[in-house]
């Protein structure tokens, strides 16, 4: 089975379809705390000099909450998140900090090796690139209310530190430890196949009589279900790497997912499969490739 899409956003050329992610399924497990950084390590790639520009398309080991982000060395980085590499990984740590006064406020990391920071989108502080413990500073002008803070660094080897501090009007001038109120809101994805686990595949029995149409899955014995990013199964043996009880024959599948579509305009859907298949885009069928 292969599902195929062509229209503005692929160029008119058809390529597989991917999912951004599967429709509702369960409820998502809460984060422990409603407060909090959310900090993330990722592994990095060799022989980093400067702090990657995103984290996307590295592989994330990890992510915790924390009240404060202060890591004096390796083994505390190791503490919050147990399978931090012991060389070349990245970390972001991401918050909502709280203005109670507005005015004039010093954002300060202090990192071995670099990091980054940025507030509501703007970097405020550059401390990048090979280094010991350092600290560098940066100043912005914030209003009363809750403002979004992110910072980015990496450790290519040797020691590891990493601490965000600040001083204003809210804190006497004095410098301390940066506190956020809650992680910011997690960010769509901005392109339709950015998801490598965007689809959801599910694998039933089918009944005992011979099947020509395409049945309802309701009734039927699940067998398995697993994540991929596109839907292109070549033979039976596609089936069952994915579905380890994909029976020889007489089963349905049925995959679900979610496409984001940036440009408005007509797109051609397609399945190709044996035996038959449907799709349906919301709850309207546009593909009948059903049948023997």
């Amino acid at each position: 089975m292969a599902i195929y899409y062509q229209g503005k956003d692929t160029g008119n050329r058809r390529v597989h379809l991917r999912s951004v992610r599967p429709p509702p399924w369960r409820r998502q497990k809460k984060w422990a705390s409603s407060r909090g950084w959310r900090f993330s390590v990722y592994k990095g790639p060799r022989r980093m000099s400067r702090t990657p520009g995103t984290v996307r398309g590295l592989r994330r080991v990890g992510t915790r909450r924390l009240g404060r982000v202060n890591l004096r060395n390796w083994w505390h980085f190791r503490r919050i998140i147990h399978r931090t590499p012991r060389h070349n990984f990245v970390w972001k740590a991401e918050g909502t900090v709280e203005i109670l006064k507005g005015g004039r406020y010093t954002f300060c990391t202090e990192s071995d090796d670099g990091s980054k920071m940025w507030v509501d989108g703007s970097r405020i502080v550059n401390n990048d690139g090979l280094h010991g413990a350092r600290t560098r500073c940066g100043s912005r002008t914030l209003a009363k209310g809750d403002h979004v803070m992110k910072s980015l660094g990496f450790q290519r080897g040797g020691g590891a530190f990493f601490a965000l501090r600040y001083k204003g009007p809210d804190t006497g001038g004095n410098m301390i430890k940066v506190q956020s109120k809650k992680p910011p809101a997690r960010a769509p994805r901005p392109r339709p196949w950015a998801s490598r686990t965007g689809w959801r595949l599910t694998v039933y029995k089918g009944p005992a009589s011979l099947m020509s149409k395409v049945p309802k899955t309701r009734g039927l014995q699940r067998l398995g279900s697993a994540r991929l990013g596109a839907i292109s199964f070549r033979n039976f043996r596609g089936f069952r790497r994915y579905v380890r009880r994909t029976p020889r024959k007489n089963f349905v599948w049925k995959a679900a997912g979610t496409v984001r579509v940036h440009h408005k305009g007509s797109y051609k859907f397609c399945t190709r499969s044996d035996d038959g298949s449907k799709l349906w885009v919301g709850a309207k069928r546009v593909v009948n490739n059903d049948g023997l």
